[in-house]
């Protein structure tokens, strides 16, 4: 199985601990995780489950001010997750429709009087 690289999740937990924002028992605790899963995480050796990620960016709205705004994201690009496999979002067969006119050949391009090339 291939490895992927680093989510947005596991870039913000290592940012929590990379700045000791939090220390890594408390980090774990503050998620409902044993230290060692927290560890793994870190290491990108196992992915952060659905919940968890859930539960990291609801801890930073709500006690990490330095990093609300990236909470904030993440919480959002969840919320886009579950809408998509949920079928929520809206998908087209087509393109849709532009607001804007197409250039129809028989207009004129140039100021009236104009003969075209």
């Amino acid at each position: 199985m291939p490895r992927r690289g680093p989510t947005h999740a596991s870039r913000l937990l290592s940012t929590i601990v990379d700045r000791q924002i939090l220390q890594r028992d408390r980090l774990a605790m503050e998620l409902r995780v044993p230290v060692a899963l927290l560890d793994q995480w870190l290491a990108n050796e196992r992915p952060i489950p659905f919940e968890r990620q859930l539960v990291l960016a609801n801890l930073l709205i709500e006690r990490v001010p330095l990093l609300a705004r990236e909470g904030y994201r993440l919480r959002d690009q969840l919320r886009a997750t579950i809408a998509y496999h949920t079928h929520v979002t809206k998908t087209h067969l087509t393109a849709p429709v532009s607001r804007f006119k197409p250039l129809r050949n028989d207009s004129p391009r140039s100021a009236p009087g104009l003969t075209r090339p």
